[in-house]
């Protein structure tokens, strides 16, 4: 009987101690632990995920950095030409223009900010509410809203609304700004001179804001709308020496 027996409680003895290894090389690999005696080590994260990952981020860093950079060299080439600015002209500029606002401030108060928003927001191409709320962040009237949405319509290719506004608040006057990005002065009285009729009523918004022209002595300014501003910058112009326009609504 013993014989029987003994084999017996052996096997069964193997076959326990065989389970509580194989349970505790189970917990070891899903707590990431190693058993003692163990010969194995926890996978490294691989090295693709980590350079991967580090790429992603150097990549980030550097397509970030140039975009600062390249709004930065826009900014300070704006300022260097409008340092450079004929006294008189810049004189006979903002005086032109503060009519021009003038003007739009009173209309904006004759018949409401709504009226004035929706026609910029049909000329400009910009909803009323983003308008709205443009003039409340800059703390600016619709007058200068005018001018500055008709000196982005003849901008160069990248400058932003932010970008002047940041320009005028640091004690540019709008004629400088336009000046610095290489607009013409004189044209710049006649396209303000547009819009401000479009913002009176006088003149059928068209989604095209009136183009400036580039002043000879300075890069030629990118983004400009084509003839169809400039016609009816030349209408405003003509106006306001006193010529005969036949104005429709």
């Amino acid at each position: 009987m013993r014989r029987i027996i003994v084999p017996s409680l052996t096997a069964a003895l193997v076959l326990a101690f065989s389970a509580v290894a194989a349970a505790e090389g189970n917990d070891a690999k899903q707590g990431g632990v190693v058993p003692l005696g163990a010969t194995s080590v926890p996978e490294p994260v691989p090295a693709q995920t980590q350079t991967t990952t580090s790429g992603e981020a150097t990549t980030t860093a550097t397509a970030t950095a140039p975009s600062g950079g390249k709004d930065e060299a826009r900014l300070k080439a704006i300022r260097d030409r409008a340092a450079k600015m004929p006294a008189t002209d810049r004189e006979e500029i903002q005086k032109k223009l503060e009519g021009n606002i003038k003007d739009v401030d009173v209309e904006a108060v004759a018949n409401g900010d709504a009226t004035v928003a929706d026609r910029f927001a049909a000329e400009f191409g910009v909803t009323s509410e983003a308008l709205l709320a443009e003039r409340t962040q800059y703390n600016v009237g619709w007058g200068e809203v005018m001018i500055a949405h008709t000196l982005l319509a003849n901008a160069p290719s990248g400058t932003t609304i932010d970008q002047l506004y940041s320009l005028h608040a640091d004690g540019m006057g709008w004629g400088q700004v336009a000046y610095g990005m290489g607009l013409r002065v004189g044209s710049v009285a006649a396209a303000v001179k547009t819009e401000t009729m479009v913002a009176r009523g006088t003149m059928k918004a068209d989604g095209k804001p009136a183009k400036i022209g580039a002043n000879t002595r300075v890069a030629s300014a990118g983004g400009a709308h084509a003839a169809a501003g400039q016609t009816r910058a030349g209408a405003a112009s003509s106006a306001a020496m006193g010529v005969g326009v036949k104005v429709t609504k």
